[in-house]
């Protein structure tokens, strides 16, 4: 989950990793020096070459970074029912290493929460943080009306629902694969959700507030549900529509 106007651009600049001399695109004949900003009308011949050339680049540093990227909605995984990892497979490495790339990866992209079907996995893991540098990118006014709150790192595995106070609050929320957009979402005040962590020990927690709509959000993307599907429509909205007006 993304809170809303904490989200990076997809056309955004993409800077090549500075433990690697050369970048080699196969897309563009130029080489790109490490740590610079490629800038792509420089070394590509037109728009659609330009998305092809960051799309390259930043496949390519997620990958170095041992981090994992964000799939887009339209993914198949993102609209698939998860399934559970078997009691086998908990504790082992493939799991650990998946939870520390989506730790990675939410960090990196400034998230909240980010659910397995978000780098392209159907399993039943979930990680959410909230840091107090997070906090503090609400307004006072915000804070206190939507009950926002630091929460160290919660890795779920496996987990279950369950509301424990049915009032709804109708709140604004992005996602890290619906880049760009923002909407109003019905969510409950308070839930429990309850699994186990990466060695396979019970967990639950008790979440309120904001807290509560990041694991229902989060709990959603396990069933294959978009916050689009359970949105006020009329509140969707382009974060960027006014850089984007032309006043016409």
């Amino acid at each position: 989950m993304r809170p809303v106007g904490r989200w990076s651009r997809d056309t955004m600049p993409i800077v090549a990793p500075r433990f690697a001399r050369w970048t080699l695109l196969p897309v563009c004949a130029k080489r790109v020096r490490s740590g610079d900003v490629l800038n792509a009308r420089c070394c590509t011949r037109g728009p659609a070459e330009a998305v092809r050339v960051r799309r390259y680049l930043r496949k390519r540093t997620v990958a170095l970074r041992g981090e994992a990227e964000v799939k887009q909605v339209g993914h198949p995984a993102l609209r698939a029912r998860a399934v559970a990892v078997p009691p086998g497979e908990i504790p082992s490495g493939p799991l650990e290493s998946l939870v520390l790339r989506m730790v990675r990866s939410m960090r990196r992209e400034d998230l909240v929460g980010l659910a397995a079907p978000q780098v392209g996995l159907r399993k039943q893991v979930l990680v959410m943080e909230l840091t107090p540098d997070g906090v503090g990118e609400f307004s006072p006014h915000l804070r206190e009306e939507w009950g926002v709150s630091p929460f160290p790192l919660k890795v779920f595995v496996n987990p279950t629902l369950q509301v424990l106070d049915p009032e709804v609050l109708v709140l604004p929320e992005g996602c890290a694969s619906i880049r760009g957009f923002s909407a109003c979402v019905p969510r409950h005040r308070s839930v429990c959700i309850s699994g186990v962590d990466v060695n396979g020990q019970p967990v639950s927690w008790v979440a309120r507030n904001w807290a509560a709509r990041v694991v229902q959000h989060e709990m959603d993307h396990l069933s294959g549900i978009l916050y689009i599907d359970r949105m006020d429509t009329k509140t969707f909205t382009n974060l960027d529509w006014k850089e984007t007006d032309t006043g016409c």
